[in-house]
């Protein structure tokens, strides 16, 4: 009977501590789990600023755990911010191939896309993207990794607005096509039997233009097409995760993955294009990272139909993006949204006429207004470019929006000296708006005299017929002379911060910022 006691007693005592345990073993299997683990991998990315004129940077994080590819359905917090991370690292092949290499991943490939170059950025029909591998400590299954390059580029911005006529956005299909034939390739020649096996995983990310390509590169290896066939991985295996992501796929092509997730920004007017009313959609599942409100808005509104009253109860907004800034040490100030300059208001003329300001009382609602000024835009019956539909983009527009983007982005350190010289010379350019000769001559003039140099002439002067015919004085019907004459001159030469706002909140370090708020 005594060492029946004892065995009990024993018994006992290892139930007491057992217990706790397996209690406190199961709790890690939780959604915080990722947060209570070791990293298995870290690496540290610096967010070159964009919005900052004085270079400030913020440095983030990236960590991987052993649950952090359990199951791709399953949105990760962790995992997220290290996909952000991850495509900002592939600025360039030296960043990109260090942030690999600090993960422990191995098998490091990097392409341009038509050449072994990742750095190139002279071709509108490139992509630049990574790739490399890590096993999975949890099942060892290989993990692929697939970084698309979506900063630091030029020449791909023409193709960022080559929407094609039918089917998917064309642009961002090309490059979509060419990640997936190389990391076809890459799996066969690497994993041919993990891939048999069904033990592969991939890991898909990617920024603005590079986040529309994952989107696409997503339908391509999850639902496939004629041309470039499904892969054989299953849904909880693709890990996408996508960040200020443009619309790219027809409505037939925006499947709604369960692993595919889109972080977007209310206040981002890249995730507002290609539009909707062209047909096209984002697949998977879009996370909304900011959404504006208008609790700080006055209540004054009254008072901005009397000048001296407007001076004195002024519309403000400023987001809680700017705290956030500034929080993480930043040196960016984005400016203030929705304050506009009423100096050259002081006729009496309330500033409602000529500004959107009392229209609105948040960014989305600012963006829909010129998304839909734009859309509407007539411009003229014979050579100006029309926006109402997929079509009349493609034939009267695109070729003229993919040569002043590219061209600006060829000269982009140079067009602040436009603008200021715009600025002084504001009546000259009134003066020159006569007729379409005069307009060229004058523009042409200006853009030399700012240090630009012009290869080649005619084509330029093409194109700015294209843009002048748009936004003819003489065609005060047309809604994008309304847009340009009525609201973009006045908020280039008045103050207004609304447009500056709007894009610098599409930058790297905002959205990175903005991702991070919303898992406290």
């Amino acid at each position: 009977m005594n060492k029946l006691k004892r065995y009990l007693t024993l018994f006992s005592i290892t139930l007491f501590i057992l217990i706790p345990v397996l209690f406190s073993a199961c709790s890690m299997g939780g959604d915080d789990s990722g947060k209570k683990e070791t990293p298995t991998a870290s690496a540290n990315v610096v967010f070159p600023s964009k919005a900052d004129p004085d270079g400030g940077k913020i440095t983030e994080k990236a960590e991987l755990y052993t649950s952090s590819f359990e199951n791709a359905c399953k949105y990760n917090e962790i995992l997220a911010i290290s996909s952000l991370c991850m495509t900002v690292a592939g600025e360039d092949k030296k960043t990109l191939s260090e942030f690999f290499t600090d993960f422990g991943f191995d098998k490091i490939e990097a392409y341009n896309g038509v050449s072994d170059d990742y750095d190139k950025k002279d071709n509108p029909d490139s992509i630049s993207y990574g790739l490399a591998h890590i096993t999975d400590p949890s099942d060892n299954n290989e993990v692929i990794s697939v970084a698309i390059r979506g900063v630091s580029y030029t020449a791909e911005w023409k193709s960022n607005f080559d929407i094609g006529t039918e089917g998917d956005h064309n642009g961002f299909a090309k490059a979509a096509q060419i990640v997936y034939t190389g990391l076809k390739s890459y799996i066969d020649r690497n994993f041919p039997e993990a891939y048999a096996n069904k033990k592969l995983k991939l890991w898909i990310t990617g920024y603005s233009r590079s986040a529309a390509v994952s989107d696409v590169l997503s339908y391509y290896i999850l639902t496939g097409d004629t041309n470039y066939p499904k892969l054989d991985i299953d849904e909880t295996k693709v890990f996408t995760y996508t960040f200020a992501t443009p619309r790219a796929l027809t409505a037939e092509h925006a499947k709604p993955y369960q692993n595919v997730f889109n972080h977007i920004s209310n206040a981002d007017i890249v995730t507002y294009v290609a539009p909707e009313q062209y047909g096209f959609y984002r697949c998977g599942q879009d996370k909304i990272l900011f959404k504006s409100d208008k609790s700080q808005y006055t209540e004054h509104k009254d008072a901005q139909t009397v000048y001296s009253n407007y001076t004195k109860y002024k519309i403000w907004y400023t987001s809680l993006v700017d705290s956030w800034l500034k929080s993480f040490s930043s040196e960016i100030d984005l400016p203030n949204f929705c304050t506009h300059n009423c100096n050259i208001y002081n006729d009496g003329r309330a500033p409602e006429a000529d500004f959107p300001g009392n229209k609105y009382t948040t960014e989305k609602e600012c963006i829909e207004f010129f998304m839909k000024m734009i859309l509407d835009a007539t411009g003229s019956d014979k050579t100006g470019a029309k926006f109402k539909t997929r079509e009349e983009f493609v034939s009267t527009a695109q070729a003229t929006v993919q040569y002043l983007i590219t061209f600006y982005m060829n000269n982009s350190t140079n067009f602040s000296n436009v603008i200021s010289k715009l600025k002084e010379d504001v009546f000259n350019l009134l003066g020159n708006l006569s007729n379409e000769d005069s307009f060229c001559t004058y523009a042409i003039g200006l853009l030399r005299g700012c240090g630009i140099t012009i290869d080649d002439e005619a084509t330029l002067k093409t194109h700015l017929g294209v843009l002048y015919q748009s936004v003819n004085p003489m065609n005060t019907s047309s809604s994008l002379y309304t847009l340009v004459v009525q609201y973009v001159i006045p908020m280039m030469l008045g103050g207004n911060t609304d447009l500056p706002r709007i894009i610098k909140m599409h930058y790297p370090e905002v959205t990175l910022i903005t991702l991070i708020k919303t898992f406290e």
